[in-house]
C-alpha cells in the first residue's frame, strides 16, 4: 500500500511485476505556487489499471481506468486544465463549475480553467479527505490485449457496484 507521501510499501522486487493497489491521500499537496509537483504519483509511472477516487468515508466518487496512458498521466489530467479531466469537469458541473460537454475548444478552455480553480480549491481545503486507490498492473507489451479487457472488465465492474455520482454526466 502506499502511504499519505506517495511511497510503496511493496519490495523491490513486487515494484514491475503483478496486480499491485496503492493508496494516495493528500491530494491537495501536489499543488504548489510556483509549480504542481506529482512525485507523490512515481509508484504508478508506467503501470495500468482503474483508479478510484473516494470521499471522506471512502464512498467512491470516480471510478476510470489507464490503458493507453499510465495512470499517472492519467491521473495527472484532473489537476491540469488542458484534457481529460473527466471526475474534475464533472465535479465542478455539480458544484458549481462550468459546462464543458457542448462548447468550443476556446470556451472549453477557459471554463476547464475555471473548473480546476474551483477543483483546487477543494482539495486544498483542510476538512477534505479524498483519496485514490489504484488496481495496476505493469506494462507488458505481449499481454497489452489482454490486460486493456482486463482493466476495462474491471472498470465497468466496479461503476456497476458502486455507482459513483460523478462517473454520471
Amino acid at each position: 500500500m502506499t502511504g499519505t507521501t506517495g511511497r510503496t510499501a511493496n519490495s523491490a522486487s513486487q515494484a514491475n511485476c503483478g496486480p499491485r493497489i496503492d493508496l494516495f491521500c493528500n491530494l491537495g499537496q501536489c499543488f504548489r505556487d510556483d509549480r504542481n509537483d506529482y512525485s507523490m504519483y512515481e509508484p504508478i509511472k508506467d503501470r495500468y489499471g482503474v483508479y478510484i477516487f473516494l470521499d471522506l468515508s471512502n464512498h467512491p466518487l470516480y471510478i476510470g481506468e489507464a490503458h493507453d496512458q499510465d495512470l499517472y498521466d492519467r491521473i495527472k489530467q484532473n489537476f491540469t486544465k488542458s484534457s481529460g479531466g473527466t471526475f474534475r469537469d464533472n465535479w465542478a458541473r455539480k458544484n458549481g463549475g462550468q459546462d464543458v460537454s457542448i462548447d468550443s475548444k476556446e470556451d472549453k478552455e477557459d471554463k476547464r480553467k475555471k473548473n480546476l480553480c474551483l477543483f483546487k480549491r477543494k482539495l486544498r481545503d483542510k476538512n477534505n479527505a479524498w483519496k485514490i486507490i489504484t488496481i495496476s498492473f505493469a506494462r507488458v507489451e505481449c499481454e497489452q490485449k489482454r490486460r486493456n479487457h482486463w482493466i476495462h472488465v474491471l472498470e465497468k465492474a466496479l461503476i456497476g457496484f458502486f455507482d459513483p455520482e460523478y462517473n454520471k454526466s
